[in-house]
């Protein structure tokens, strides 16, 4: 449900897309894409699904997730979710992402 809730915060904020895809051109520019099947072996996902390999095999893959489009993306309602899931496991994995999950929280 909080995941949910950011992407609707997404759709009437224009300017947390841009500060998302921001922070999303930042953490993938260096990386190569895979499949988010070879990247998150415990997550169900379609067999074109891709990420960026920011971090290798994850569940956080999903972070940064590619639609291809430069309008959608995972960053801010996966990071809040993983916030709300697991803070200090989330925060250790990745601070930069938990650092802006965090700031896409306050601007909520």
């Amino acid at each position: 449900m909080v995941h949910e809730m950011v992407h609707a915060r997404e759709a009437r904020n224009p300017a947390l897309v841009d500060a998302e895809r921001e922070f999303f051109d930042h953490k993938t520019e260096t990386h190569d894409k895979k499949t988010l099947s070879d990247l998150d072996p415990l997550g169900v996902h379609d067999e074109d699904e891709e990420a960026y390999d920011v971090h290798g095999r994850s569940r956080y893959a999903y972070l940064y997730k590619d639609y291809g489009d430069g309008g959608a993306f995972e960053v801010s309602s996966f990071g809040v979710e993983s916030m709300y899931r697991d803070p200090q496991g989330f925060r250790k994995f990745d601070r930069e992402a938990f650092d802006f999950a965090a700031w896409v929280f306050k601007v909520m």
